[in-house]
């Protein structure tokens, strides 16, 4: 099974997945309280790409923090973005991979969680998020970050479901991003002791 067919089978499904409560949903909720920060309005008005966006959760959720806002949702998988498109959201959809999507514009905020570790080319991934976002813009990415051997271990189970993928630690993403995206803050999200580390960097691009 492709790494396509794997996430349109979760599609129809995801609002079920047990890591809602426990990884999924208290990261939409740190991303929430990170744009609840900026005023109305410095919001009004604003771009935001959520790369990565699934069936559309986080952008319902942000969109309820300011209804100015205008949002693009960008997905590799088919069936995730057939359900997003279903939400009632003043949104834009596309079905398009992270690799090769050309927006034709730049971004105020760039949110992409939990999909960067599937991502092929990593370091690329990064330099085009630098040009995809504004000077002075705001980059928001979470995913599960192996610093541990029981986060090992626990990224290791998570495979058997979603297939390849690569896990860096705060370490390794931070010399990745180094010279192109500066991290402004790491959070670490972890309502439940059992889950791995799961972090969200707050980065800002590089343009000189």
């Amino acid at each position: 099974m492709s790494s396509k067919q794997v996430w349109d089978f979760w599609a129809p499904r995801y609002h079920k997945l047990w890591v809602q409560k426990t990884s999924l949903g208290p990261t939409r909720k740190a991303i929430i309280d990170k744009f609840k920060i900026h005023s109305s309005a410095k919001l009004e008005g604003k771009t935001c790409l959520d790369m990565g966006c699934g069936v559309g959760e986080l952008i319902e959720g942000l969109h309820q923090v300011d209804k100015t806002l205008a949002f693009t949702g960008v997905d590799y998988s088919p069936g995730m973005v057939e359900i997003a498109k279903k939400r009632s959201i003043p949104a834009q959809w596309h079905c398009e991979d992270v690799h090769t999507y050309q927006p034709g514009q730049q971004f105020d905020f760039l949110v992409n969680t939990h999909s960067f570790p599937y991502y092929a080319d990593q370091a690329g991934v990064i330099e085009r998020f630098q040009g995809m976002t504004v000077a002075g813009g705001r980059i928001y990415m979470a995913f599960a970050s192996v610093n541990s051997l029981y986060d090992k271990v626990c990224m290791a189970l998570v495979k058997l479901t979603t297939g390849t993928a690569k896990y860096p630690s705060v370490n390794q993403f931070t010399d990745m991003v180094d010279g192109k995206l500066r991290v402004l803050s790491t959070t670490l999200i972890k309502e439940k002791w059992y889950m791995p580390s799961i972090v969200l960097f707050e980065l800002e691009p590089i343009h000189e």
